[in-house]
C-alpha cells in the first residue's frame, strides 16, 4: 500500500511532530547543508519488538517512507526565511545506514571539511 494512502490528514499534517516552529527562521544569512537519506531503512520488526509495539514499528516505517520518498527537503524550506541557503546532498544509505557506508561518511566529511 502506498504511503500517500495510508497516511491520513493528521499525520501529514503533524509530520514535523518533535520539532514545530510557530515562525520562519529569517536573517539567519547561511547556508545550511541537508544529507539527505536515499534509502529507506532497513527494519528488523524482531530487533524492536520489546520496545515496540507493532503499531509504532508500523509507524515508524510509514514516516521513514515518507521522509526519502516524498520530501525533497524534510521540510526545511517552510523554516528558513529567503537569505538561507539550503543545499541538499543526497546520501546512498538511509538515515542510519550511512555509518557503516564509507563513501557517505566521506561524502559528508568532505561536504564539511571544506
Amino acid at each position: 500500500m502506498a504511503l500517500s494512502d495510508t497516511l491520513n490528514q493528521k499525520h501529514k499534517k503533524n509530520i514535523n511532530h518533535k520539532y514545530r516552529p510557530k515562525k520562519k527562521f529569517s536573517s539567519l544569512h547561511s547556508e545550511i547543508i541537508l544529507f539527505k537519506a536515499g534509502k529507506l531503512e532497513n527494519i528488523d520488526e524482531a530487533t524492536f519488538q520489546d520496545q515496540l509495539n507493532i503499531n509504532d514499528i508500523k509507524e515508524a516505517i510509514l514516516m521513514d517512507e515518507y521522509y526519502v520518498t516524498q520530501t525533497s527537503d524534510n521540510h526545511l524550506r517552510e523554516y528558513l526565511g529567503d537569505d538561507c541557503n539550503l543545499i541538499i546532498k543526497k546520501l546512498n544509505e538511509s538515515h542510519t545506514g550511512w555509518l557503516k557506508n564509507i563513501d557517505d561518511v566521506k561524502f559528508i566529511s568532505d561536504s564539511i571539511g571544506s
